[in-house]
């Protein structure tokens, strides 16, 4: 006896998608693989009248994901990494949904043949002077530290959100902080702070906790939710939740470094802040410790960055293109040859 497949509208069955993976997959991930899916019901419901999920025919499909996709996007345009990972994200629903027969292989053969070709991209690197000038120029406690922590912990965006005020050991003789890292399956990380963010810390707690109008708890989150509120008559002011973490920091940190880099910075950061934050301050410490003559710098800026392999070390701090540069420079050159010996200068 064939099985007779529920009929339920799109929304209804991405829902019930997220559901089955909420057990296996990291929130921060299932959050990055809800976008393109919200995408596709806004588009669905447009184009397609919200009918049942089962009636997504291929050529819908295809529609979607080479126009309706980046139609349902602001400005009309997905970079090709960006829209590629939206693909991943896609496939996974589309084979949810091909196993319990409702789509078609046709479905997930479209998403291998929609991934675009993506070209090698250069991230601006910082300089310390601009990294220090883009904390300086927070006027907003909040502001100040959310960069200053990026900057001195060299954190990933993720694991600057996830921290709580009971990872932090301040007070002991080697301060230190204990990230937690999802992007790597690794939940214990105790790193050192440098100098500069413990003083960070202690000046944001002490405002942090004349926000809350009471002593910071463990349980509380490094970087708070906040929001703005009315105190009165053209005058504003922040409330923070302690209690609840931020999807993101783009929108704090991007202006700032922004300013520190000047005209064009907008253009040179490509979208990309935190990133940039985090890639910039890494170099700017491979290369302090490159020149106090440090033995094997890149393996402890591996360890801060929390890097599983070296060569994503080297990707990140630059020093392929350097290679590159190297190559470009000395192949097929005379630097290194036999000098003329009728120049040489014998010596008695």
């Amino acid at each position: 006896m064939r099985k007779t497949v529920v009929q339920l509208p799109l929304s209804a069955e991405i829902e019930a998608h997220f559901t089955a993976r909420a057990g296996r997959v990291e929130a921060e991930s299932l959050r990055r693989e809800r976008t393109p899916l919200i995408k596709l019901v806004r588009w669905w419901k447009r184009v397609g009248n919200d009918a049942p999920a089962s009636k997504l025919t291929p050529v819908d499909w295809e529609d979607f994901l080479a126009v309706g996709l980046e139609q349902e996007s602001a400005g009309g345009s997905i970079m090709a990494s960006s829209y590629n990972q939206y693909i991943s994200s896609l496939g996974h629903f589309a084979g949810r949904m091909h196993r319990r027969s409702i789509w078609s292989a046709a479905h997930l053969e479209l998403l291998n043949e929609c991934r675009r070709k993506t070209s090698s991209r250069t991230f601006v690197r910082m300089s310390i002077d601009q990294l220090h000038d883009a904390i300086d120029s927070a006027r907003d406690p909040y502001d100040r530290w959310a960069i200053a922590l990026g900057v001195y912990s060299l954190g990933r965006e993720s694991e600057l959100l996830l921290g709580r005020v009971q990872d932090v050991d301040d007070k002991s003789s080697a301060p230190s902080v204990d990230w937690k890292r999802p992007k790597v399956k690794d939940f214990s990380d105790r790193v050192p702070m440098v100098a500069e963010l413990v003083y960070e810390y202690r000046l944001w707690c002490a405002h942090y906790a004349e926000m809350l109008g009471r002593e910071l708890l463990p349980a509380d989150y490094l970087i708070p939710t906040r929001q703005r509120i009315l105190k009165k008559a053209g005058e504003y002011t922040w409330r923070y939740d302690p209690t609840a973490a931020r999807s993101s920091l783009g929108t704090v940190i991007k202006p700032l470094l922004i300013g520190a880099l000047g005209d064009g910075g907008e253009e040179l950061l490509q979208g990309q802040a935190c990133h940039t934050m985090r890639r910039s301050a890494a170099r700017v410490l491979y290369d302090q410790l490159v020149e106090a003559d440090i033995q094997d710098p890149i393996r402890i800026v591996m360890a801060m960055l929390g890097h599983r392999n070296q060569r994503t070390t080297e990707i990140y701090l630059g020093i392929t293109r350097d290679r590159e540069r190297r190559d470009a420079a000395l192949a097929g050159s005379s630097f290194m040859g036999r000098p003329d010996r009728a120049r040489v200068l014998r010596l008695a």
